[in-house]
C-alpha cells in the first residue's frame, strides 16, 4: 500500500528502497568560514600570514553556481555550494578579517570541512530493506533524499466488542447488579500499542440477535474482530450461542489460568478471537494470542517483549495441570513479586505491574529466591 511518507511512521516497508538522489546533493561547506584552494595557503604561519582578497559571500541556498578564482577566497555559509575550483574550508574561528581581505596563519588541508556529494549516501545504493519498521530517522531520511510515497504493510483494522447484560458504559449512575465495561478499552489502549488500528469499540448485552448485529456490523470495517465475555460453561454464553456451529469456529479450554475458555475463528471474511469476560483473562490473552498475531500480520517482529531472569521475592503455590500466568513487578532488589487482583480477577492488584511470568503446569510450589523468567511489558 502506497502512503505519503509524512504517515508511514511505525509501519513497515513493503519493498525495499534505493536513493534516488546523494547525500549531500553537491559538495557544501560543514562550517561557516572561508573557501580556498589549499595550495594557495601552503605555506601560511604566524609569523608570515597569507592574505588573500575576499570575493564572493555565498550564503546556503545560493542559487546561482560560483566559480573559484585562484588566489582569492569566498566567504561561505555552513550548507553552502562549494565553488567550484575551491577544495577546502577555513573556519571563521582561525582567521583575521581585515576590510576586503582575510589573514590565514596556518595551511588547511585540501577536503578539510567539505561535504562531499554522495559521502553519506550515494546515488542508487540501498538505503532501507524490505521489512524495515519506519521510524523517525527512517522518515527524515527518506524526507531527505527527496522519497514522498513508500510502498507499506498496512495497519491491521480491529474491532473489540465486550459482552454482558451486566455491563454499562459510563458516565452514569449504575443501577443493581450493573457494573462500568472496562474490557473493550482496556484491549483497545493494548490494540494501539501494538501498532494496529481500533476501528470499533461497543459493548453489548447477552442477546444473541444484538450480538449478531453487531457483528455484522464491524465486521465489515475489521480485519480482526476481539470479542470478550460469553465463551465459557454457563447459562448465557452469547458469544458461544451466537457462533457455535459456524464452520470455521472453534470453541474450547486452553491449559492455563487466567484464560482457560477461548474461541477462534472466522466470520463474514474477518478473524474473530473470543476471549474470557475475566478482566484479567482478557488482557492475558491478548499478549499471548492477539499481539503476536497482529504484529506477524502487519509485518512486524513477533513480539518484542524481551525476557529477564530474576529471582523469586517470595513462595508461591500454584495447581498442577495448567500454565499459571502471573502479572508481576521488578523490585528495586532486583527481585520479581508476582501479582494478580483478587482471586486472578481484579485489576487493582496488578497496577504497577511490568512484566509477566508464566508457571508451567507440572509445577506446584517455587521456595522464595527459585529463579523465574520474566517477560518484559
Amino acid at each position: 500500500m502506497p502512503v505519503i511518507v509524512d504517515s508511514a511512521g511505525g509501519l513497515v516497508l513493503a519493498s525495499p528502497i534505493d536513493a534516488p538522489n546523494p547525500l549531500p546533493r553537491f559538495h557544501n561547506s560543514a562550517v561557516d568560514g572561508y573557501a580556498v584552494c589549499s595550495a594557495d595557503i601552503a605555506a601560511a604561519d604566524r609569523t608570515r600570514p597569507v592574505s588573500l582578497p575576499v570575493r564572493h559571500h555565498i550564503a546556503a541556498g545560493s542559487p546561482t553556481p560560483m566559480t573559484f578564482t585562484p588566489g582569492t577566497t569566498d566567504k561561505i555559509m555552513t550548507g553552502a555550494p562549494i565553488p567550484a575550483g575551491a577544495n577546502s574550508v577555513v573556519p571563521l574561528e582561525i582567521v583575521e578579517r581585515r576590510g576586503a581581505t582575510v589573514l590565514f596563519e596556518r595551511p588547511a588541508r585540501a577536503g578539510a570541512n567539505v561535504r562531499v556529494t554522495g559521502e553519506d549516501i550515494a546515488l542508487g545504493s540501498r538505503v532501507l530493506d524490505r521489512g524495515t519498521v519506519l521510524g523517525p530517522l527512517h522518515i527524515g531520511l527518506l524526507a531527505a533524499l527527496g522519497v514522498d510515497k513508500v510502498s507499506v504493510r498496512r495497519r491491521i483494522r480491529v474491532a473489540i466488542v465486550s459482552t454482558g447484560s451486566e455491563i454499562t458504559r459510563g458516565p452514569k449512575s449504575l443501577r443493581f447488579g450493573e457494573i462500568y465495561e472496562s474490557n473493550s478499552v482496556m484491549l483497545a489502549t493494548a490494540v494501539s500499542a501494538c501498532g494496529a488500528d481500533v476501528v470499533a469499540c461497543e459493548s453489548v448485552s447477552d442477546s444473541v440477535p444484538l450480538f449478531r448485529a453487531v457483528l455484522d456490523r464491524v465486521c465489515t470495517v475489521a480485519d480482526v474482530v476481539i470479542t470478550t465475555g460469553g465463551v465459557s460453561a454457563g447459562d448465557h454464553e452469547v458469544v458461544k450461542a451466537a457462533l457455535r456451529g459456524q464452520d470455521q469456529m472453534r470453541f474450547g479450554g486452553v491449559a492455563m489460568s487466567p484464560g482457560k475458555p477461548q474461541g477462534a475463528g472466522r466470520i463474514d471474511g474477518a478473524a474473530l478471537l473470543a476471549f474470557p469476560g475475566n478482566p484479567l483473562a482478557a488482557y492475558v490473552s491478548f499478549e499471548l494470542f492477539a499481539r503476536p498475531l497482529l504484529r506477524a500480520a502487519m509485518g512486524l517482529a513477533d513480539d518484542e517483549r524481551p525476557t529477564v531472569t530474576a529471582r523469586l521475592a517470595h513462595p508461591v503455590t500454584t495447581t498442577v495441570g495448567r500454565t499459571n500466568i502471573y502479572l508481576a513487578r521488578r523490585d528495586t532488589a532486583g527481585t520479581i513479586t508476582l501479582a494478580s487482583g483478587t482471586n486472578r480477577h481484579g485489576l487493582g492488584g496488578v497496577l504497577g505491574a511490568d512484566c509477566f511470568v508464566e508457571i508451567d503446569q507440572d509445577t506446584t510450589d517455587l521456595v522464595r529466591g527459585h529463579p523465574v523468567t520474566a517477560r518484559l511489558l
